[in-house]
């Protein structure tokens, strides 16, 4: 029995996982002289009064897992895996999490007291759920020290992954001299979707006859184009993934496939001359998958033993053909349903944003924000504290931030301006970089923008700070 739809996705999965999880690189949120930082909040205001954006790329990839510090135990000059050592750093749930994000012919612009923007995006997201007690399979089924069955829940195992293409329009509006308020419309373009909406899967052990039981319930969910085979008596023999779907029309990623839209809120206040307060949400909406499939399976399979006496007395049989029977046994298992032309909906990677900035100088600024993302029923918390140099031709940012279960991750940002031109590069994990061994994730970004109109804004204060 093939299944080439699975050997199709998983790969497809892998390959994302292993260069391209959603983020935007929380160094940028500071760096008010690119324009690319009112992506975090709507209300923001770019210091220029127009700007084009030729490219923007932001790469990120991590897991919650572990580093290799955590998995490798030093015995003189060599690092030597420690399974058990691995083991017990590991999370409840690990998951490997990675976005790319390609910017393309985006722009803004000041008239009033108003700020128009619109930004135009390709997004690549994509994670994999990895239950510790998946691991746990190196001490068996059976607990020896108090003579028990040892059961194993693997719920959570399944892939997520998310193309789509986000047009973003954008208003800030100067309500007060010290008090701006921002709204964003998304229209997203859904390409393809591979949703674990359930994954419950389970070995537990009989305590007398010890047999083994293989549980399984699931529900996948995709807008995949398959062609579904099946047998003369109606059950799924082979599912063929249609490869060709996409490389057929290269202008498919323009056209209206699977409609969404999403807004982001936000409001930026300076309480006091010189402290700014912000707070945003970011990405709030859906996007809405025409004829869908929606793939279920439910069973369960119990192994009592192998019989080697008959792989030795029939001459046909061979132990090469050992494991492919048994996993064929544990797939035909399984009652599979396959409903398509379906329709569903699957939620946005949500961010909300909480900050606050003070004016040390002119050209100093030193602030902090705490950072909440949701992303498929999971919430991630960072927090981020930055310090700004603000120049006429340049612009640096250093921050420190705890995210992803990590401490001690250093950031640096800089935007260089020559004529109109600006080039910037912007990092949360220089730190994480310059040490292999205790790497978790990696973020980058980059990209050109033309900008004009960089004139100093002047701030109007609400009283006179000299009473």
């Amino acid at each position: 029995m093939k299944y080439r739809i699975y050997k199709s996705l998983i790969s497809f999965v892998l390959i994302f996982s292993s260069w391209s999880v959603f983020a935007q690189t929380n160094t940028t949120y500071f760096m008010s002289e690119l324009p690319q930082s009112i992506r975090s909040n709507p209300a923001f205001q770019p210091t220029c009064r127009f700007f084009f954006n030729s490219y923007d790329v932001d790469l990120f990839v991590g897991q919650n897992g572990l580093s290799l510090d955590d998995a490798f135990t030093k015995s003189g000059n060599q690092y030597i895996l420690d399974i058990n050592k691995a083991y017990d750093n590991l999370p409840n749930q690990m998951d490997i999490m990675a976005s790319t994000k390609v910017g393309l012919a985006s722009f803004g612009f000041k008239t009033g007291k108003f700020y128009f923007s619109l930004f135009n995006t390709i997004n690549v997201e994509s994670g994999i759920g990895i239950p510790k007690s998946i691991f746990a399979i190196k001490d068996g089924t059976w607990n020896m020290e108090d003579y028990s069955p040892r059961e194993l829940d693997f719920s959570g195992l399944g892939p997520t992954v998310f193309i789509y293409t986000d047009h973003r329009i954008a208003a800030s509006y100067e309500f007060l001299p010290n008090l701006h308020f921002g709204a964003a419309l998304h229209i997203y373009n859904g390409l393809f979707t591979l949703n674990t909406f359930k994954s419950d899967l389970s070995i537990t052990t009989n305590p007398e006859t010890f047999d083994l039981t293989f549980a399984a319930d699931l529900e996948y969910r995709t807008n995949a184009q398959v062609d579904i085979i099946e047998d003369a008596d109606g059950n799924v023999e082979e599912f063929i993934f249609d490869e060709d779907y996409y490389s057929e029309d290269p202008f498919k990623f323009i056209k209206p496939l699977n409609l969404g839209f999403g807004v982001d809120l936000g409001v930026v206040y300076n309480i006091l001359p010189k402290i700014e307060l912000a707070a945003s949400v970011s990405n709030l909406g859906f996007i809405k998958w025409d004829d869908a499939i929606i793939a279920k399976g439910k069973g369960t399979f119990t192994f009592s033993g192998i019989d080697f006496s008959e792989y030795i007395t029939d001459s046909e049989m061979s132990l090469d053909s050992l494991a492919p029977e048994m996993i064929d046994s544990i797939i035909n298992s399984v009652e599979y349903g396959i409903d398509t032309a379906q329709t569903f909906k699957t939620g946005m990677p949500t961010t909300i944003n909480l900050s606050a900035n003070y004016q040390l100088t002119e050209k100093l600024t030193v602030g902090a924000m705490t950072q909440t993302k949701f992303y498929s029923g999971r919430m991630y918390q960072s927090f981020t504290l930055s310090s700004n140099f603000h120049a006429r031709l340049f612009n640096f940012g250093l921050t420190y931030s705890m995210m992803n279960k990590t401490y001690a991750n250093i950031g640096f940002g800089f935007g260089l301006k020559l004529a109109a031109a600006q080039f910037y590069l912007v990092s949360d994990s220089w730190s994480q970089m310059a040490s292999p061994y205790k790497l978790q994730f990696i973020s980058l970004r980059t990209g050109v923008n033309i900008v004009l109109g960089c004139k100093k804004k002047i701030d109007v204060p609400m009283y006179n700070d000299e009473i």
